[in-house]
């Protein structure tokens, strides 16, 4: 009898501590509690309502990476905000929208990143370091919790493969038209372009380049539209200044010329062709650009 009451206390014992543990563990899975200085967490795609990525470095500048849940899918916005500018407005370079398919990208992105457990990530910029790049991360789950990081040249280990996959995704894309517009102006580019240059998005920029197997990047020519008029160079070619209808701000319009040069077998065959013979284009893609809607082109 002796026996058998041990071994059945035994057995209760194990029970117990089984039905601790997997209260534990659901308990672990469905709460945010820190631990040592993040968040614990299981690995899924993340329900958000929305999120921002916020770099800065020495410059007076913090660049920008948000998301935003809409009724048809997500918003993605990339861009700058100034501190030196009075409006204190994110300066856009590149938005885009989706739906479904989109939205579930960005989320398994969030989610194989972890981002759940950065929740509390304070990280401390190490010893003697004294400049570099500083970040702020926040983020607004479906359910209302808010998920918060913050580090100097500190940060938690998955955060720069979820941010350059974000960055990448807003700042480069393939040309699949021949038209091309952005922000304030619209360029006629060759057939043979199309899926064989890729644009990279800048603030007051876009850049046309040939991405070419290996890792090279052949750039062509860059479009440039900002508020302030360049330097004559033998590189630019003045297109005029844009002037907005609505509130007279003025934006000057150039093309930069790139001397890159391509290795001879290198790029596939559509690149080489787009490469050989840009310079006989461009005449025609400088004759194209136009000013759109809502603006008034003065040429020089």
């Amino acid at each position: 009898m002796t026996i058998f009451l041990i071994v059945m206390a035994v057995v209760i014992c194990g029970l117990v501590g089984c039905g601790i543990k997997n209260n534990f563990e659901i308990t672990r899975k469905n709460n945010i509690a820190p631990d040592n200085g993040g968040t614990s967490s299981v690995k899924g795609d993340v329900d958000f309502e929305s999120f921002i990525f916020k770099e800065s470095g020495m410059a007076a500048v913090e660049d920008v990476i948000a998301g935003y849940r809409t009724e048809d899918g997500i918003r993605l916005v990339m861009g700058c905000e100034y501190y030196a500018r009075e409006d204190g407005k994110l300066q856009i370079a590149r938005e885009i929208t989706g739906g479904e398919d989109l939205l579930k990208e960005v989320q398994h992105m969030l989610g194989e990143a972890d981002i759940i457990s950065w929740d509390g990530f304070a990280g401390a910029n190490p010893p003697d370091i004294l400049d570099g790049t500083s970040f702020t991360f926040e983020c607004v789950l479906s359910d209302g919790r808010k998920i918060s990081a913050h580090g100097s040249n500190n940060f938690p280990s998955s955060y720069s493969k979820l941010h350059r996959g974000l960055y990448y995704m807003l700042y480069k894309a393939a040309i699949d038209d021949a038209q091309f517009s952005n922000k304030c102006y619209e360029v006629t580019l060759p057939d043979k372009w199309i899926g064989a240059v890729d644009v990279w998005y800048g603030i007051d920029y876009n850049a046309f380049y040939l991405n070419v197997e290996g890792g090279s990047e052949v750039y062509l020519m860059r479009i440039d539209f900002s508020d302030y008029e360049h330097q004559d160079s033998e590189d630019e070619i003045k297109i005029g200044k844009l002037i907005s209808k609505d509130t007279g701000e003025e934006i000057y319009l150039s093309v930069y010329l790139y001397n890159y040069y391509m290795p001879e077998d290198a790029g596939t065959k559509e690149q080489r062709t787009v490469y050989e013979t840009f310079k006989e284009d461009l005449d025609d893609i400088v004759a194209s650009i136009q000013p759109l809607e809502g603006y008034e082109l003065v040429t020089q």
